[in-house]
């Protein structure tokens, strides 16, 4: 696994606004109003942004990278 967040970066800002969940596994059901994902598990995704400074150009862009945090439902059993 790569452990970037074990030491920390003064530069990354964790984004919590934006997380989001990610399904994995399931099944599909078919309802009248249309398609339903069921039976997922599921991991929340944590953005981080770190500014990367361009050069000699006086642009700054955005490297994002993703954490995955477990749910509190989370079934580490599984």
């Amino acid at each position: 696994a790569d452990d970037w967040l074990r030491y920390g970066n003064p530069w990354e800002k964790a984004r919590p606004e934006y997380m989001r969940p990610v399904h994995f596994y399931g099944r599909t059901e078919h309802h009248p109003d249309g398609v339903k994902w069921v039976d997922t598990q599921v991991v929340l995704a944590l953005p981080f942004d770190t500014p990367v400074p361009g050069y000699r150009n006086n642009i700054v862009n955005t490297m994002r990278l993703w954490s995955a945090k477990a749910p509190c439902e989370f079934n580490l059993k599984d």
